[in-house]
C-alpha cells in the first residue's frame, strides 16, 4: 500500500483546509481512499492527484463546476478528446476574459476627472473646485 494521509496532511499538502476537503468530498469533487474504523478519512496518491489537479484548475480560473465536468469528462473519453474539451474550455474563459478587461477599461475611462475638472464635479454640479461663472 502506497502513502496513507489523514485529512489534515492532505490540506497540509495541497496547500487547503481541511474545510475545504470536506466540501470537496460534499460535492463529489474528492473522495476519500477509505475510512478507518476509528471514523478517520485516509487518503492516498490518487486524491493526492486529484486535489492537485483540482488546485491548479483553479489557478487557471476554472470554476468548481468547470473542474468537476472536466474530472467527469476524463474518466469517460480520450486524452485526444479531453483535450479538444479543455481547449475550447480556455478559450471561452480567454473571450470571457477580454471582454471584462474591456469593461474595465470603458469604466476606468468614465471615472477619469476631465482635464482642469476635479473629480467630485461629476457628483456635485455647484463644487468649490469648479470655475464660476460670474
Amino acid at each position: 500500500m502506497g502513502q496513507r494521509l489523514t485529512i489534515g496532511e492532505l490540506a497540509k499538502q495541497g496547500g487547503t483546509t481541511t474545510k475545504t476537503l470536506r466540501y470537496y468530498e460534499r460535492i463529489g469533487l474528492l473522495m476519500p481512499a477509505e475510512q478507518g474504523a476509528n471514523g478517520y478519512r485516509y487518503y492516498d496518491e490518487h486524491q493526492i492527484a486529484q486535489l492537485r489537479f483540482i488546485r491548479r484548475a483553479q489557478t487557471l480560473g476554472l470554476t468548481l463546476n468547470e473542474i468537476s465536468q472536466l474530472m467527469n469528462l476524463a474518466r469517460d473519453v480520450r486524452c485526444n478528446e479531453l483535450r479538444a474539451a479543455l481547449d475550447e474550455l480556455f478559450a471561452h474563459k480567454i473571450r470571457d476574459y477580454e471582454l471584462k478587461i474591456a469593461a474595465l477599461k470603458t469604466l476606468k475611462q468614465s471615472l477619469q476627472p476631465e482635464q482642469h475638472t476635479c473629480a467630485c464635479a461629476a457628483f456635485m454640479p455647484d463644487c468649490a473646485c469648479l470655475p464660476t461663472t460670474a
